[in-house]
């Protein structure tokens, strides 16, 4: 039986309902993949059920033709993975040399670089999700590239698996230095800038600035950050911006515009127009992220799915929404598991976001709130509100 026919027949299986415990999930979908992808259950050198490691079992290990073990998969109950789950994984390749290791419910399959640097979750190089994939074909690719016998066996699979988590970092160290290349645009003009925000106001006025005056009023920006022209004014540049500006750029003068908020500062009105209120009775029914449809009833459910997505397209989500928090914040909008805020009373208003291990959002918030905190996370992830993000709602 192929890959793609054994992801096609255990989405099925996930869907049905059927698979109620772990022994379930092994059975009818981890094994039959990790058959398809060349790994013999029958023949002992090669796959071995509950391997002792240290004080504990793993699920499944994999070995090569030397007796090496060369993969670890430790399964879990459907819905039920966790940090706890991730750090137990860990626990058992500790000091084992075993080179890739999967966590999974059979529908989520994360995979991991035991020996990378970094936390168990700056390791992972892959995430997939059977139910939810619109491109099965893809998913059996990468699995293929990174699980199947042959290519762990000659090693391919941990180089191809090493490429893919330094392109990952590369770009998460890449996006994270856009706000201080901006500032650093704004502080000593670039000229296709200067001239971008020269026919900019053109178009928006009829009236042509000087090019002295734009370079002035740039660096004037980027020097006096606590004034509220400052902020009229880059909001009036964005709003300015002719369409083929990118909604990268866009997203980095926004989060620029947010770390300059202090608490004597004047806020300035949103850019563009808020999202359209939806009346409490109104039928939520999901959000649409980037043409898939995810179903959900209730606002704080479709904000930390819509957070767990947005973190899988941009890795550095959660970080930089916990990063936007000010000093003494009594409520920030993202915390990691560690925070003394998870060990107070205000714990309650937070919950975890799914397929992040690690990772709390507040959504203890009105309707309202949720909607407005929710574009605000779609723009800072470079997305647009109203049509790569859209919330789905029965009239």
């Amino acid at each position: 039986m192929g890959l793609e026919h054994a992801l096609t027949k255990a989405r099925e299986t996930l869907a049905s309902g059927a698979l109620t415990n772990e022994a379930q999930v092994r059975s009818a979908v981890i094994a039959p993949l990790l058959n398809a992808l060349g790994w013999d259950p029958a023949d002992p050198s090669q796959w071995l059920v509950e391997y002792a490691v240290g004080t504990g079992n793993v699920d499944d290990a994999l070995f090569g033709p030397n007796g090496s073990a060369l993969v670890f998969v430790e399964a879990k109950k459907q819905g039920n993975l966790s940090v706890k789950a991730e750090d137990q994984l860990f626990r058992y390749a500790n000091n084992k040399g075993v080179p890739l290791l999967v966590l999974t419910d059979g529908n989520v399959w994360d995979l991991y670089l035991s020996m990378a640097a970094g936390e168990p979750t700056e390791r992972r190089f892959c995430h997939h999700e059977i139910k939810e994939s619109r491109d099965l074909a893809a998913m059996a690719a990468d699995m293929e590239r990174y699980l199947s016998r042959e290519e762990v066996v000659r090693g391919k699979a941990k180089s191809n698996a090493e490429k893919r988590l330094a392109d990952i970092l590369n770009r998460e160290r890449g996006r994270k230095a856009l706000p201080v290349a901006w500032n650093a645009l704004l502080s000593e003009p670039d000229e296709l800038l200067r001239d971008l925000l020269i026919e900019s106001a053109e178009q928006a006025t009829g009236s042509r600035p000087w090019r002295e005056d734009a370079e002035t009023f740039l660096r004037q920006s980027s020097a006096d950050p606590g004034t509220s022209i400052l902020y009229g004014d880059v909001l009036a540049w964005l709003r300015a911006a002719p369409a083929d500006v990118t909604s990268g750029m866009k997203s980095a003068v926004t989060k620029w515009r947010k770390q300059l908020d202090g608490p004597v500062s004047k806020k300035p009105p949103r850019d563009g127009p808020a999202p359209k209120p939806i009346h409490r009775s109104g039928n939520l029914r999901g959000i649409r992220i980037q043409g898939t449809e995810h179903e959900a009833t209730v606002y704080k459910r479709v904000h930390l799915l819509l957070a767990s997505e947005l973190q899988n397209l941009n890795g550095g989500l959660l970080g930089e929404l916990a990063a936007l928090a000010r000093p003494g914040m009594k409520n920030p909008r993202a915390v990691k598991a560690s925070d003394p805020i998870l060990q107070s009373e205000r714990a309650k208003y937070y919950q975890e976001v799914p397929r992040q291990p690690g990772w709390y959002l507040h959504v203890h918030q009105s309707a309202e709130d949720h909607q407005r905190l929710m574009r605000e996370m779609t723009e800072l992830a470079g997305l647009q509100w109203g049509s790569d993000v859209t919330l789905l709602v029965e009239d």
